[in-house]
């Protein structure tokens, strides 16, 4: 019988985190490279192996975690993701030796190396939304013109209107019609 299962998918670029559960076997997209966080122990896998760009995860409870386009690279081919275990002990990360060109369907058994690692914060890219946009600069531009405008909107005089266009609450009787039959 296979317990349940916590899968975090954790975008490396932008630290966006999903959770996932599931019992049996569970399936996991992966849409950017990111960071795999398997709560449980890496002792609990039986194999790894990689069909194509996914990464399946052989549970030796029977079930089989499949990471979707687990080894998908960013365009500029700095990151990929990343499988770390935790076991609320402690957090396991797991590198493959070669990982091979698995096309289509072929699939290739991996061996992986165990790494016991503190915090998975030196996966994630710190600052790296903001510097490949000019978002700081659109959000400084935004905040320093929405000023001027209230300031230029305030006007000189030092006086304030207020303008009432509230309306009465119109109340309707209702009207019954009958055929002066009951019933």
């Amino acid at each position: 019988m296979s317990s349940v299962k916590i899968v975090d998918v954790i975008i490396r670029k932008t630290a966006e985190k999903t959770v996932l559960t599931g019992e049996g076997n569970l399936s996991v997209s992966v849409s950017a490279p990111s960071v795999i966080e398997v709560h449980g122990s890496a002792q609990d896998v039986a194999r790894y192996v990689r069909q194509g760009k996914d990464l399946l995860l052989y549970m030796k409870d029977g079930s089989v975690i499949r990471c979707n386009n687990y080894f998908m690279e960013d365009p500029e081919g700095k990151n990929h993701s990343e499988l770390v275990f935790n076991n609320e002990d402690q957090l396991t990360h797991i590198s493959f030796a070669e990982t091979g060109e698995a096309s289509g369907l072929a699939t290739t058994e991996l061996t992986s190396h165990a790494t016991t690692i503190s915090s998975i914060e030196p996966f994630l890219e710190q600052g790296s939304a903001l510097s490949d946009a000019p978002w700081g600069w659109i959000a400084g531009a935004a905040l320093g013109g929405g000023a001027i405008g209230a300031l230029l909107a305030n006007g000189g005089d030092g006086k304030t209107k207020v303008i009432d266009n509230t309306k009465e609450v119109e109340s309707a009787t209702p009207t019954f019609f009958g055929n002066g039959q009951s019933g």
